[in-house]
């Protein structure tokens, strides 16, 4: 087993891409249930679940407090159904993925590990636990000290007569897994498993993403650890080799972990903690969860969703009427590829379908070698490897030819009639020349680090490149020097990421995080919103006096006004605040009923803040707003004064409603790029920032949730979560027990903070780029997102 010492080096930066694409979630309302689609992942019929981290007491089964386990070498899922009629039925596990060992107390001790044995510096694993029920493989491992640094978590599973490797690496929640019986061979992320560190190191490795076996045990452990970039000479700096079989216990898993249910998939898709908490979707966008864009070669533009609204739609160009033509199955890494005629490519599973504006399909080829990427304008369907790391020409029969190697991680790949492709790499952040004789030639280096890097040709051979760092720029082929072209990015939306050409100039622009279509005009300068959210995703969110839901929609210029939105809990829209400008970047409502909104109208350049009466009417411009960007708002329950900060500012902002009162500087960590505030019932202010310096650039962004002291104008950490990556975004509410509601993109997680610090999280594997958390008295939590509005509630 020596040999699964070194892991594929690209593992843990495949499930990051994943979390930034956003397309390997199922469901679409009124297509087909998300039950339904979640449900078809395998044909063992209790193979969905997925347990979440909060932090619960455990329930003990069986006698005097032990479970029930019956230790055999052979472990199959027929067999626990089958137990002899004078056998105890199975109990539930009541056991939450946290990182905790509590409820872990009176099962046996599956492996036992001297400390003091692993590589010296690094995670030393000591105790072992481990059982199969009838649905999941449970796993906890304890160590010397759980902050000693690792790189990535190695498991190894027989599972009838296939080796299986389930790879996880810290800050995620999911794993990716690989076929090692002979070599390595890529399977894709987990699905329905679900992994913690705190403590202990904690896993529910789902029978379903194995394969539904009819055998299964726990073999090998590898601590893995190296030099970032390294990965080739990672090693393994603790082992354990397991000769004993995974006890069998008599359990199941709680009847809300099977339900086909829509509520209940979506706890376990969001990893709720899920005997308690259920979540359902009040309202989705015209286009939800959008993920990439592709035109074909005569003109149709197609939209294809990710997230749980998985699927194909087509989008008119002119009317920006989206047309949902197909449903599709989970998918992992997949995009959009524009094709000949009016078709497109897409991978499904195992396949490559080329796709037709009426939804109809034919099964182009199997895709054994790689994913479809680029289609060329003579005729050559070019992908990515598996592993990312080669570009390859895919053919109708499966089979491929490697155009170039070399690199870390594919992010996009095109192609201009002469041969010459073009590669963007999402570790590296390099866009590559690779010439017809395969000569690579580096255009530009390190744009920027882990984050989408879409390219694209326009009608006359030029290259384009769209990113958060670099804008649009049209790449120089030859030098790589950039052309900026700054009017392309609307003001009207936030994160314009894939785009196509649909004529000489016109460009059309998707963003994931607002799920909307923008249009630009290159040579004349102009652009607009072509596809709105209605304000599905927003930063602006509050609970009103009436214990409801009101939300800020975005506008654009004259033509699309902004709104403050009132959602039902039966999904009802009601506008409440109109005829707005630009951006609502918050909403807070002050103790007598009055709402505060703060608008920003970046085609003006200018923003402001409003009040609307309790009784409603139209909003008045509050005195003295204008003259500061701000971002984000809340009301001091005492005073009823209005508290608001800057974007990358280091001050709280006072005002009543005749003008500014004080501007309070704050001593913040470091300087802040984020700033977001919200008050306690008790009058406590509190804030998430995150730093400016590495912001953009990572690989490691410092973000907090602070108490702020305006008297002394100190403030104090409370909680503290660091991104590995770059290019972070979050927001924070509280609500009206003291609870702070973060959330933290782009890992789209919801952190329940208590205002001692103890922070759990709540929720996981949210729909792209979620920008708002609140809840309500009776504690319902509400999010705002790409895929809509989502409602988490507990239920008796």
């Amino acid at each position: 087993m020596k040999r699964l010492a070194i892991s594929p080096f690209w593992l843990p930066f495949v499930i990051s891409f994943l979390l930034v694409l956003c397309v390997a979630a199922p469901g679409h309302e009124g297509q087909v249930s998300e039950a339904a689609a979640l449900n078809h992942s395998s044909d063992f019929p209790a193979a969905i679940g997925g347990f979440p981290q909060e932090t619960l007491s455990g329930v003990v089964n069986g006698a005097a407090g032990a479970p029930l386990t019956d230790t055999v070498s052979v472990y199959l899922p027929a067999v626990l159904n089958q137990f002899d009629p004078a056998h105890p039925p199975p109990t539930e596990t009541r056991i939450i993925i946290d990182g905790q060992a509590g409820d872990w107390v009176g099962r046996p001790v599956f492996h036992d590990d001297p400390a003091g044995d692993a590589e010296a510096g690094f995670l030393d694993l000591t105790t072992g636990y481990a059982f199969v029920n009838q649905h999941a493989l449970y796993l906890l491992v304890e160590t010397v000290d759980p902050n000693a640094p690792f790189v990535q978590f190695d498991m190894v599973f027989q599972a009838d007569s296939r080796q299986l490797l389930i790879s996880w690496a810290p800050g995620q929640s999911d794993g990716y897994m690989g076929d090692v019986t002979a070599g390595y061979e890529p399977i894709g992320p987990t699905t329905d498993s679900a992994f913690a560190f705190g403590p202990a190191l904690e896993g529910r490795v789902d029978l379903g993403d194995l394969g539904s076996p009819e055998s299964l045990s726990l073999v090998e452990i590898n601590v893995m650890v190296g030099e970032c970039c390294e990965y080739p000479a990672w090693r393994a700096a603790d082992q354990w080799e397991l000769a004993d079989p995974t006890p069998v216990v008599n359990e199941v898993d709680h009847p809300r972990g099977v339900s086909d249910e829509p509520r209940y998939v979506l706890a376990r898709r969001f990893k709720l903690p899920l005997w308690d908490w259920v979540a359902e979707r009040l309202f989705a966008p015209p286009a939800p969860d959008l993920a990439s864009i592709g035109r074909s070669q005569s003109g149709v533009v197609y939209l294809h969703h990710g997230g749980l609204s998985v699927g194909l739609s087509t989008l008119d160009p002119s009317s920006g009427e989206v047309t949902r033509i197909l449903d599709l199955p989970p998918a992992g890494d997949t995009c959009i590829v524009g094709g000949p005629g009016d078709t497109a490519f897409v991978s499904v599973a195992d396949e490559i379908w080329q796709v037709h504006p009426d939804g109809s399909y034919d099964v182009w080829s199997q895709q054994r070698d790689g994913l479809p990427r680029y289609y060329t304008p003579d005729g050559h369907l070019l992908g990515s490897s598996h592993d990312r790391t080669r570009v390859l020409e895919l053919f109708p029969d499966g089979s491929s030819h490697e155009v170039a190697s070399s690199f870390t991680d594919i992010n996009d790949v095109v192609a201009v009639p002469d041969g010459t492709v073009f590669v963007s790499d999402w570790e590296t952040g390099n866009v590559t020349r690779v010439d017809s004789d395969g000569t690579q030639h580096v255009l530009a280096e390190q744009v920027l680090f882990r984050d989408p890097m879409d390219m694209e040709i326009d009608p006359a051979g030029n290259l384009f490149l769209n990113t958060t760092v670099s804008g649009f720029v049209q790449v120089d082929r030859d030098s790589g020097d950039f052309t900026h072209y700054d009017s392309a990015h609307t003001p009207c939306t936030i994160h314009a990421a894939d785009f196509v050409f649909t004529a000489p100039g016109q460009v059309l622009f998707l963003d994931p995080t607002w799920s909307q279509v923008s249009w630009a005009g290159l040579d004349t300068g102009q652009s607009g919103l072509l596809v709105s959210n209605q304000g599905a995703n927003t930063w602006a969110a509050d609970i009103g006096p009436d214990d409801a839901l009101y939300v800020g929609a975005w506008g654009c210029g004259d033509e699309i006004p902004a709104q403050v939105v009132r959602i039902a809990d039966d999904g009802t829209r009601e506008v409440y605040v109109d005829g707005l400008r630009g951006e609502l970047r918050d909403v807070a409502f002050a103790p007598d009923g009055g709402l505060y909104v703060a608008a920003h109208d970046r085609d003006l350049g200018s923003a402001s803040v409003y009040y609307v009466a309790p009784a409603g009417g139209d909003p008045v411009e509050v005195p003295d707003t204008t003259s500061y960007n701000i971002l984000s708002l809340a009301v001091d329950p005492i005073s009823g004064h209005l508290l608001a900060t800057e974007h990358e500012g280091s001050s709280i902002l006072e005002f009543a409603l005749d003008g500014l009162v004080a501007e309070h500087p704050v001593q913040l960590p470091m300087e802040a790029f984020d700033f977001h505030i919200d008050v306690a019932p008790d009058g406590t202010l509190y804030a998430y920032c995150s730093e400016a310096a590495r912001a953009w650039t990572g690989p490691v962004v410092e973000r907090w949730v602070l108490q702020l002291d305006l008297e002394s104008g100190s403030s104090e950490i409370v909680f503290q979560f660091d991104r590995q990556g770059c290019c972070v975004m979050g927001n924070l509410s509280a609500d009206p027990q003291g609870i702070l509601w973060w959330v933290v993109d782009p890992e789209m997680w919801i952190y329940r903070v208590a205002p001692s610090g103890e922070a759990v999280l709540f929720a996981q594997n949210l729909p792209c780029d979620p920008a708002a958390a609140v809840a309500d008295s009776q504690g319902d939590v509400y999010f705002a997102s790409p895929s809509g509005i989502y409602r988490i509630y507990e239920e008796p």
